[in-house]
């Protein structure tokens, strides 16, 4: 289950019934994609399930008690990209394309942005921070809706690469190039290269 985040009411409850659906008790063990699940509250309902029943249970990128957990370095890995947009592309300009504030991937890597932007004599102006959400319908609103009131950035650097897509998508259709006028960064291995 992926799942979505989306303001469509019917789109939100197929959502949460798609986690019904699976009788965890015939499987012999259990990989949660923690990451995913937890737009709705899923993952607590999920974990409440698997709570009850004697599986082995994985859970991948969200630590939960009783539960292992195998994460990406999300710090370093967009610490690294950012510092290859400041030092090798001159990047001074940078804003944050943000999937759910509240989600802890989206966090780390928004922390390695700033933190490298500060080490580097730069900032990161809140105004530079587009809420995206994760949905590509937030994202091609709110981007050009930003453009109206900013200066194109050097550098869109987004949370993950299915916002990179979105914001790609969102310039494209405002006539901006990609990356002749502006470049932008995923993140998570979706695209071969993460430099657009």
């Amino acid at each position: 289950e992926y799942a979505a985040v989306t303001d469509d009411v019917d789109s939100a409850q197929g959502d949460i019934n798609i986690i019904n659906l699976p009788d965890l008790t015939q499987y012999d063990g259990i990989i949660l994609m923690g990451n995913t699940l937890n737009n709705r509250g899923e993952l607590g309902m999920l974990y409440e399930k698997i709570s009850k029943i004697n599986r082995p249970t994985v859970c991948l990128e969200y630590e939960l008690d009783g539960v292992d957990c195998i994460c990406t370095d999300n710090y370093t890995g967009m610490k690294e990209l950012c510092e290859h947009l400041i030092n090798f592309h001159n990047a001074k300009n940078i804003a944050f394309v943000s999937g759910d504030e509240a989600n802890l991937e989206n966090k780390e890597r928004k922390r390695a942005l700033e933190d490298t932007l500060r080490e580097n004599g730069l900032s990161l102006n809140p105004d530079s921070v587009i809420l995206g959400g994760w949905s590509y319908y937030n994202v091609r609103q709110v981007v050009p809706e930003w453009l109206k009131t900013h200066a194109l950035p050097d550098a869109f650097v987004c949370a993950n690469d299915g916002l990179a897509i979105f914001t790609i998508d969102a310039l494209t259709k405002q006539g901006v190039k990609v990356p002749e006028d502006v470049l932008v960064t995923g993140f998570d291995d979706t695209f071969n290269a993460s430099v657009f």
